[in-house]
């Protein structure tokens, strides 16, 4: 093969890489939902294996750390908010410790795990001055 067809088949697929990559970027912000840990004064949080403070801990993540969540459920309250986030993983996250646009609700565009009874009443949906406690 001559060295100008060469250069005209790379040239010519260069726009279905740059597509396939695009695509890729796409679906891996999709997937995240462009939430993250947050909250936790750099500390980081733990994962639990269900929506409660006693249940055991299952993993970790850091401050800042991209989350892909599943759904939301009520659980135990955590600094005012009884709202948990169920992770594509499988595991649980106090919403508290998230950067979701609500706290002590149900934030809006996400689901509602299956059988979520609602937050009590009186909710506090301010996350400021609240001391961590995992």
């Amino acid at each position: 093969m001559n060295y100008a067809k060469r250069i005209t088949m790379v040239i010519s697929f260069l726009p279905v890489l740059a597509g396939l990559l695009l695509l890729t970027g796409g679906l891996a912000q999709a997937d995240t939902g462009g939430y993250q840990v947050a909250n936790t004064l750099g500390l980081g949080v733990h994962i639990r294996s269900g929506p409660s403070q006693q249940a055991s801990v299952i993993g970790g993540l850091p401050e800042g750390a991209a989350i892909a969540i599943a759904c939301q459920i009520t659980g135990s309250d955590v600094n005012g908010s009884t709202i948990w986030d169920r992770l594509t993983s499988g595991g649980y996250l106090s919403d508290y410790y998230t950067d979701t646009p609500a706290v002590g609700t149900f934030s809006p565009g996400l689901t509602r795990c299956p059988n979520t009874p609602a937050p009590a009443a009186g909710v506090d949906s301010t996350r400021a001055n609240q001391a961590i406690g995992w």
